[in-house]
């Protein structure tokens, strides 16, 4: 085909799609009558515009069936994403031209998004997999109740086996300073303890200011009171599904995977939470171990609802086995019975 006038060429195009003037229109459609190149030009582009059409109505009900799976695979994984994507589907297929453009590109990019929330799933059932499957852990554990003094715990799991060391406390409160002092004055880790052993249902008390101790029997509500101080078996209660991917992190070279949780069984505490910041349940992954690194649960767990109230756990390791003395029932040298 030969080429059309240049000066024609653009008004051509626009005479095909019926947008000139009428003025405009009748001119032009004088110089194509007399134009052989013009005339094969307009049935060339009338013919791309016939098969672009019909292309177009396939793809509706391609566009159809393709939107239908990806909408059942979205919503199997995440409704906030599927959300999403519904938006920019709207958007798409209100224009052909945009329709056409993005026809591949729009499945593609769906199936990606997919893949993000299913891998993001599958990796955070490897993290559940690996906290319930640990043999032992030890973490820092911080919280801020109220207007409470943020209370700083050191907590040991191993199997059937837990200790707490309550080793300070952070705030301006009257007497913290004290304590501090006082612990610092006689080097201590810790000013109390608690070790249980929820096989042979046996617990101990220590108090290390006083050098006193109190063991006590466990009745299966006591144990099932300290399970839920029991990381490890929280986890359990976790769904992969509920976890969000919102980031990654490097902290101390080690590649972190940020996960947002809504739906939050643990330490007792049982809450839905909007995600937003104060109402969140954030978790740092270690992407090498799969691990967490970091726990940092936001919420108000009083009544009323007023107060920032927040659980920290951090500080973790993981499988490393430690001395039995820590979770022995033996009382210490130099302790004596407390006084009732």
């Amino acid at each position: 085909m030969s080429r059309p006038c240049d000066k024609m060429q653009e008004k051509i195009a626009d005479y095909v799609l019926g947008i000139l003037g009428k003025e405009e229109s009748d001119t032009l459609a004088e110089h194509i009558d007399s134009c052989a190149d013009c005339s094969q030009y307009v049935q060339a582009l009338k013919n791309e515009n016939r098969l672009l059409l019909q292309l177009s109505d396939k793809l509706d009900a391609d566009m159809a069936i393709r939107q239908d799976k990806v909408i059942e695979a979205l919503n199997r994984h995440s409704p906030t994403a599927l959300t999403k994507v519904l938006s920019i589907w709207r958007i798409i297929m209100k224009n052909p031209i945009t329709k056409l453009a993005a026809a591949a590109v729009i499945i593609v990019a769906a199936l990606i998004v997919i893949s993000q929330i299913s891998g993001s799933t599958t990796a955070f059932a490897k993290v559940i997999e690996n906290v319930v499957n640990a043999e032992s852990i030890s973490f820092l554990l911080k919280q801020q109740l109220g207007i409470q003094p943020a209370f700083i715990c050191k907590m040991y799991i191993q199997g059937e086996k837990i200790r707490m060391d309550m080793v300070g406390a952070e705030g301006d409160q009257q007497g913290l300073e004290k304590l501090r002092e006082e612990m610092k004055r006689r080097n201590l880790t810790a000013f109390q303890s608690m070790i249980g052993d929820f096989t042979a249902k046996e617990a101990m008390d220590l108090d290390h200011f006083r050098k006193t101790f109190k063991k006590r029997q466990l009745d299966d509500r006591t144990v099932a009171e300290f399970t839920r101080t029991n990381l490890v078996e929280q986890f359990r209660s976790i769904k992969p599904e509920d976890a969000e991917r919102i980031g990654e992190e490097l902290q101390n070279g080690r590649k972190i995977d940020v996960y947002l949780l809504r739906h939050v069984d643990i330490m007792g505490i049982k809450a839905e939470l909007s995600g937003e910041e104060g109402q969140r349940m954030t978790v740092w992954v270690d992407r090498a171990s799969s691990l967490p690194a970091k726990i940092l649960l936001e919420a108000s767990f009083h009544v009323e609802g007023k107060s920032k109230d927040w659980i920290e756990f951090s500080e973790f390791t993981w499988n490393e086995p430690f001395d039995e003395d820590l979770f022995s029932l033996q009382v210490p040298e130099g302790y004596n019975p407390a006084k009732l």
